[in-house]
């Protein structure tokens, strides 16, 4: 898929299910370069591991979105809305497909960390280190992330 298609049929569909103050360019931005590195847009199971849906969740994730103050109720009606039950086991079988669903999990993971999100002109390392703090990706690859925070910036 291409970061454009990802952006209209992925990000675009998921920020439907959230307030509105949760979509913003530079979010769009993060979420698309955060799924170009991990997956290159194209991969919804991690090959020999454990990881769903473009943006590589893991259970812990799952359970860190459902489990917070903030971002449970949020969460709950996002799945509510697309007939998910509001449980770790349940959403991390739905991602993998349901990718709108999978853009709010990945947009609520954002939003706990405390720090702004940057801005699409503080350039890739800013983005990379919201990036590592919020994934905590076992082998991060800076090698491919400016190039996709390159084009996460210019269409979101």
């Amino acid at each position: 898929m291409t970061p454009a298609d990802f952006l209209r049929r992925v990000i675009a569909p998921g920020s439907m299910l959230l307030p509105g103050k949760f979509d913003s360019r530079p979010a769009r931005a993060l979420l698309l370069a955060i799924a170009g590195q991990e997956t290159g847009w194209a991969v919804r199971h991690q090959i020999a591991g454990p990881a769903v849906s473009y943006y590589q969740f893991e259970a812990a994730g799952v359970f860190a979105v459902l489990n917070d103050a903030e971002t449970t109720p949020l969460a709950e009606a996002a799945c509510v809305a697309c007939d998910i039950q509001p449980t770790v086991a349940a959403v991390i079988r739905a991602i993998e497909f349901h990718d709108a669903l999978a853009t709010v999990f990945a947009r609520l993971t954002l939003w706990l960390d405390p720090a702004p999100l940057p801005e699409l002109t503080d350039g890739a390392d800013p983005a990379w280190q919201y990036y590592l703090r919020c994934w905590r990706p076992g082998k991060p690859d800076q090698s491919r992330w400016g190039a996709c925070h390159s084009q996460a910036c210019a269409l979101a």
